[in-house]
């Protein structure tokens, strides 16, 4: 009976270091398929990480700072998130004053050197919105063919920082940019039908996407997200609206639509949601790709 009981327990033990060895591994997210720790990537907002993630494959694990709802204008990082980033390798952010916060991120003392990518630097930019980007208008992300050059520049200093999965990263990052090319095609025919060539929006996030395809942004709610228009310049806005037969108002999930819902009923016109940041739990804004297909048929229901 002794050793039978001893027998049990020697079962049991083995059991728990066989639990412990095999049926807890870490998911996709902590280990790469070939078993080594993945490269751990941190992006400020979704697109970026998305991108990132789309190059890096099972390589990388991506680490998104601004949670999903939150506007990047506003946000703010807990010292537990700063915390939580400290064994990343790469930090790459958006830049031209989007992230004010990321400063606090780069330099505390809770987390080591990483290597940092501002992927707007090199890239020309159209004049800030408001007081808080006198750097210019960051938005960059939202023209498909400078998500390309994004794309780039992640696919280059993923290189740097794991050389060993360079050819990995190239052929990841040369069939995103023929996906790029695609939805670049899919938004030209598009847009090309468009009845309504003007556009306003809650803020002026769409700059980019309007230049590269010939739609104009007539006016912007709130220059500076958080500052409500005066009465003055809520007047101009219904001007603009009836003069140039304006049907929908854009609005965004990540704000308020108090205002836009006021001016919509002084209208009759519709408040639309487009969406600059998306949300991965959302499946027609699960992507970055999903998310500007997204955007377009909201922009093809109000111009069209």
């Amino acid at each position: 009976m002794k050793t039978r009981i001893i027998f049990l327990v020697i079962l049991l033990i083995a059991c728990l270091w066989l639990f412990m060895t095999f049926g807890h591994r870490k998911s996709r997210q902590d280990k790469t398929v070939t078993g080594k720790e993945e490269l751990r990537v941190i992006a400020t907002i979704f697109p970026l990480a998305d991108i990132a993630g789309q190059i890096g494959g099972d390589r990388v694990n991506v680490i998104t700072m601004l949670p999903i709802g939150a506007s990047p204008h506003t946000f703010e990082p807990t010292p537990q998130q700063v915390k939580d980033i400290s064994d990343a390798q790469l930090f790459l952010e958006i830049g031209a004053g989007l992230e004010f916060w990321a400063d606090k991120i780069i330099k505390s003392e809770q987390v080591p050197h990483f290597k940092t990518v501002i992927v707007s630097e090199n890239i020309k930019l159209l004049k800030g919105d408001g007081d808080e980007h006198e750097s210019g208008n960051p938005h960059i992300w939202l023209d498909p063919i400078l998500a390309k050059e994004i794309a780039e520049k992640i696919e280059k200093n993923l290189i740097i920082v794991d050389p060993a999965g360079a050819d990995y990263y190239r052929k990841r990052a040369a069939d995103y940019r023929q996906e790029l090319d695609q939805l670049d095609e899919e938004i030209k025919k598009t847009v090309a039908g468009f009845k309504i060539r003007e556009y306003l929006t809650f803020h002026p996030a769409w700059a980019y996407f309007g230049l590269r395809y010939g739609i104009k942004e007539a006016g912007v709610i709130e220059e500076t997200p958080g500052r409500e228009p005066t009465p003055k310049q809520l007047k101009t806005i219904v001007d603009k609206i009836r003069e140039s037969g304006i049907r929908a108002i854009f609005a965004e999930p990540q704000f308020s639509p108090r205002t836009v819902e006021a001016i919509a009923e002084n209208t009759g016109a519709k408040v639309l949601f487009l969406d600059p940041i998306g949300d991965p739990k959302i499946p027609d804004r699960s992507t970055y790709l999903d998310l500007m297909r997204y955007n377009l048929r909201i922009m093809k229901e109000a111009m069209e």
